[in-house]
């Protein structure tokens, strides 16, 4: 019987490490392609924030604005 149960608990043991190992592998490959896929972004980002100017923002619709609201966060330590 413990045979049995030491058999079991071995074949069990030997099959979970064998999916792990491949869960590995494949996550690992995947990991590969998005940061393949974020650093294609960040060139893209940076070629295209070059390009940004007054005139571009205009073409785009944007306008500038009659009055400048600007938002400040409150101290929270004394000095």
């Amino acid at each position: 019987m413990a045979l049995c149960t030491a058999l079991f608990l071995y074949v069990l043991f030997v099959g979970l490490t064998t999916f792990n190992v491949a869960a590995h592998s494949a996550l690992s490959k995947e990991i590969q392609v998005l940061n393949s896929q974020i650093g294609n972004l960040e060139a893209q980002y940076v070629a295209l924030s070059g390009n940004i100017s007054r005139e571009s923002a205009y073409m785009l619709g944007f306008e500038k604005p009659e009055k400048e609201i600007f938002a400040f966060r409150k101290r929270l330590v004394l000095r």
